[in-house]
């Protein structure tokens, strides 16, 4: 009897070290859509299915205790805009609805968003009432020095 448990325990302590093998892949953890982890810099990369370029471009830093951004886009115009304003994350029914205002008297974002797949690198806005428009979003140490000095070319 006391040679079947000894070797049970080896069986079982051989198949936790097997088990825990550091080749295995590991995914990305799903982050909760706070203003904690979304501070910082962004850059869209896709746009409904389609990858951005260098000509066409849109940045947007958000800062969490403020509740503030800065944003640099071209997206509607051949000129880098800039844009400041305000934002809010509310929770609506599992959901985490992104909307902001800007500055200047100018109103509210044309849209509010769904965030979801928040990763430490990268997260997807969904327009909250047209769900076929998303935008991936991936994290970046700053907006480019030719942007914020709009010495980018557009050729």
């Amino acid at each position: 009897m006391n040679v079947f448990f000894k070797m049970l325990l080896c069986t079982m302590l051989l198949a936790t070290f097997v088990a825990c093998n550091d080749d295995d892949d590991v995914k990305d953890a799903i982050l909760e859509v706070n203003y904690k982890n979304l501070n910082g810099t962004w850059r869209l990369s896709e746009w409904n299915g389609k990858e951005m370029n260098d000509k066409l471009y849109c940045y947007i830093t958000f800062d969490r205790k403020e509740h503030t951004y800065i944003m640099y886009q071209n997206l509607n115009s051949m000129y880098s805009r800039k844009l400041t304003g305000s934002f809010l994350i509310e929770e609506k029914e599992d959901d985490f609805i992104l909307s902001g205002t800007y500055d200047f008297g100018k109103g509210d974002w044309t849209n509010k968003y769904i965030v979801t797949e928040m990763l430490d690198n990268s997260m997807k806005w969904i327009v909250k009432d047209n769900p076929e428009d998303i935008s991936v979003y991936v994290r970046c140490d700053k907006v480019p020095d030719d942007i914020l000095t709009g010495t980018r070319s557009l050729k």
